[in-house]
C-alpha cells in the first residue's frame, strides 16, 4: 500500500494575525517641494533656477533624494517643456550613438558597498541596481511621430545580470502616444505597493507592471528617486536628461498600511481528514508580507521538519518529511 494512502487525519487552526480594526492605508507626505523657491533638499548637480523651477542644462543635470527603504509609496511632479523637438530630444547621444532614451524619473537601489552584488533573494541572484523604475522618453526623429510621441517605462523587482532581456523579473513596457506639447504642463505620477506599479501622465495610465506573483514585497536598502539624468547609476546606461525642460515641483508620498492582513483560504481545510502525507499547507493572505513578519509565526504542532516560504500573497510551509498518518496536526499563524 502507499504511504500515501494511509489515512491521517489534520486539524488546521487559522488565526487572524490582529485583532486591530480594519482601517484604510493611508499616504503620508514624507517630500513636498516647491522649485519656484529656487531651492531642493535634494542632492543638485547642474540646471538652473527660474521663477518656475528647476530647468535642466545639460544632459547630466539631475536631482537626487535618498530616503529610507520604501516598498509602498507614490511619487508626483509637475514638468514644462516637453515637445517634438531636435534640439531638446535629439536622438543621438555626444558620440553619434542613435535611439536615445531620455529620462525624466528614476528610482533605484544604489547599491553603494555592493551589499546586494552576486547575493541571492527569494532565489534570485542581485545586479547592483536589483530594483529599479525608469520613466523614459524616446528621442525625436523627425517624420516619424510614432517613436517620438512614445516612451518606454521600465521596473525591475530583484533583477539578476542577464539584464531585461534575459531577467523574468524584469519589466519593458513601450507607451504612448502622448500628445507632447512645448507650454503645456505635464502631471506625473508613479505609484507602488502590494505587487503592482502604476505609471501616469496627467491622470491617464500609461503603464502597469504587476509583479505580485515574484513573492514578497522587495524593499532596496539604500532608495534613491532622481528627477533628470542617471548618471552615475550603476547599470543604468544612456539615461541623459531632456534638455531645457523645467521641473515645477516634486512630491514623495510614504505609504502608512494601518489595515491587518487577513486570512482568505487556507488548505487543507479545518477538521479535514483522508489528506495525503505530503499534503501542501498553504494559507492565502489578502495582501504579502514582509519575510520578518512570518517566517516564525506559522507553527505546527506536532512539530515537523521543513521551512516557512511566501509566494504573493500565499504563505505555504514546505515539508521537509512526510507527516504521520492517523496523527491531528494543528496549524497556527500568530
Amino acid at each position: 500500500m502507499s504511504s500515501k494512502m494511509i489515512k491521517k487525519r489534520l486539524l488546521l487552526v487559522a488565526l487572524l494575525l490582529s485583532a486591530a480594526a480594519q482601517l484604510p492605508a493611508e499616504y503620508i507626505l514624507e517630500l513636498d517641494e516647491t522649485f519656484s523657491r529656487g531651492k531642493s533638499v535634494g542632492a543638485v548637480r547642474g540646471g538652473t533656477w527660474t521663477a518656475d523651477g528647476w530647468k535642466t542644462k545639460t544632459r547630466d543635470d539631475y536631482i537626487q533624494y535618498d530616503i529610507k527603504t520604501c516598498s509602498y509609496g507614490r511619487i508626483e511632479f509637475d514638468v514644462k517643456g516637453l515637445y517634438a523637438n531636435n534640439d531638446v530630444f535629439p536622438n543621438v547621444d555626444e558620440n553619434g550613438d542613435e535611439n536615445m532614451h531620455y529620462t525624466l524619473f528614476t528610482m533605484w537601489d544604489r547599491d553603494p558597498n555592493d551589499e546586494w552584488y552576486g547575493k541571492y533573494s527569494n532565489g534570485v541572484r542581485q545586479w547592483h541596481n536589483p530594483w529599479k523604475a525608469i520613466a523614459h522618453i524616446f528621442g525625436y526623429v523627425s517624420g516619424d511621430p510614432w517613436k517620438w510621441e512614445h516612451g518606454r517605462f521600465r521596473l525591475n523587482v530583484g533583477a539578476y545580470w542577464g539584464g531585461y532581456e534575459d531577467d523574468p523579473h524584469a519589466f519593458e513596457i513601450d507607451y504612448g502616444a502622448v500628445p507632447w506639447q512645448k507650454d503645456h504642463i505635464f502631471h506625473v505620477k508613479i505609484e507602488w505597493g502590494q505587487g503592482h506599479m502604476y505609471y501616469f501622465i496627467d491622470d491617464i495610465l500609461y503603464a502597469h507592471a504587476d509583479y505580485s506573483s515574484f513573492g514578497t514585497e522587495y524593499a532596496p536598502p539604500y532608495h534613491s528617486m532622481r528627477l533628470g539624468s542617471g548618471l552615475g547609476c550603476k547599470g543604468i546606461s544612456k539615461m541623459q536628461s531632456p534638455l531645457n525642460i523645467t521641473y515645477l515641483n516634486f512630491q514623495f508620498f510614504r505609504n502608512q498600511d494601518v489595515t491587518a492582513p487577513e486570512i482568505v483560504s487556507f488548505s487543507p481545510g479545518v477538521d479535514s481528514d483522508d489528506n495525503p502525507l505530503d499534503a501542501y499547507i498553504a494559507i492565502n493572505m489578502s495582501e504579502s508580507l514582509d519575510p520578518k513578519s512570518y517566517a516564525n509565526a506559522l507553527k505546527i504542532y506536532p512539530t515537523v521538519q521543513g521551512q516557512t516560504k511566501m509566494t504573493g500573497n500565499t504563505i505555504y510551509f514546505e515539508l521537509g518529511q512526510l507527516l504521520q498518518p492517523n496523527t491531528k496536526y494543528t496549524v497556527s499563524l500568530s
